[in-house]
């Protein structure tokens, strides 16, 4: 007893300390696993961009994780127009002979803006204002496509599946020979039949930042390894992208549209040279605290 009484502070002390280095990620193993270099990874068109005759993956393509990712500072719950930190980029989605089209991405967010309101749109392709999140009350959110007037909504979890301070994948497809979206968040999954693409075409992507129309609020958080595609990925497709982990390559090339890993640019590795143009993002190194590998 006298000596606990005499050391027992620096004992809880100790424990503090190492409880806040747990909570901090410093155990995580990932945190000691070899870092992909920006670029180690990509795809080689021997033709030229949006050819797709032998092209194939070079580089190291193991999956390892990335040594950056894209941070983005908006405001939490800014008005559409407001963003400070986002990517525009040209895209060859979405090609006329392929209406079919999937999005895949790692995001991370700690405060998410709660309400009845759109939050944070990660992505916004040509013909829908935006992948996003929407609160649909009952302390739940859902995964959205926004397309301002019309949405395609899928895939209601609780707050605390999407915004935990963790990162989580999301992949969402669109199948035109049925009408049908599939929506996923980590392993889980769902499906929304809808009335099909709107106003599909292609031109510019917007990362983390809105496009305009109301309630459409840019991104405050982490995103990583996005890819897009001109063709639809069903679930197991989809599902073997999330089991490769943050970062993982594309799995279908000759449906590959644009490939942004964010690892310390927002250059496209897709090979089709759809670099993108970053202002006011940081590509941070601190960010394996959040993350477990599937």
């Amino acid at each position: 007893m006298e000596y606990l009484m005499t050391y027992g502070w620096a004992i809880l002390v100790i424990a503090v300390v190492l409880g806040v280095l747990y909570s901090l990620g410093v155990f995580n193993p990932e945190n000691f696993a070899p870092k992909a270099q920006p670029g180690s990874c990509q795809v080689y068109r021997p033709n030229g961009p949006e050819t797709t005759s032998f092209i194939n993956l070079v580089g190291t393509c193991i999956n390892e994780a990335p040594q950056y990712v894209a941070q983005f500072d908006n405001p939490i719950g800014a008005p559409s127009g407001e963003s400070t930190s986002h990517i525009i980029a040209n895209s060859n989605f979405n090609d006329p002979n392929s209406p079919g089209f999937t999005i895949t991405l790692w995001y991370e967010i700690n405060t998410p803006q709660v309400g009845t309101q759109y939050i944070d749109n990660m992505v916004s392709i040509p013909g829908y204002t935006g992948l996003e999140f929407i609160s649909v009350g009952n302390n739940q959110a859902q995964i959205f496509l926004h397309r301002c007037y019309t949405d395609v909504g899928g895939l209601t979890e609780p707050y605390s599946t999407f915004f935990n301070g963790q990162w989580h994948f999301i992949g969402v497809s669109y199948n035109p020979s049925n009408n049908t979206y599939l929506f996923m968040l980590d392993n889980l999954s769902g499906t929304v039949v809808d009335s099909g693409p709107f106003g599909m075409s292609s031109g510019s992507i917007t990362i983390g930042g809105p496009s305009g129309c109301v309630y459409d609020e840019p991104f405050n958080g982490k995103l990583s390894d996005i890819q897009v595609y001109n063709t639809t990925l069903g679930t197991n497709s989809i599902r073997a992208i999330y089991n490769e982990g943050i970062g993982g390559a594309p799995i279908q090339l000759q449906g590959l549209s644009d490939w942004w890993p964010l690892n310390g640019n927002a250059n496209d590795y897709s090979g089709n040279n759809n670099n993108g143009v970053a202002t006011n993002v940081t590509f941070t190194g601190a960010w394996e605290g959040g993350y477990s590998a599937p």
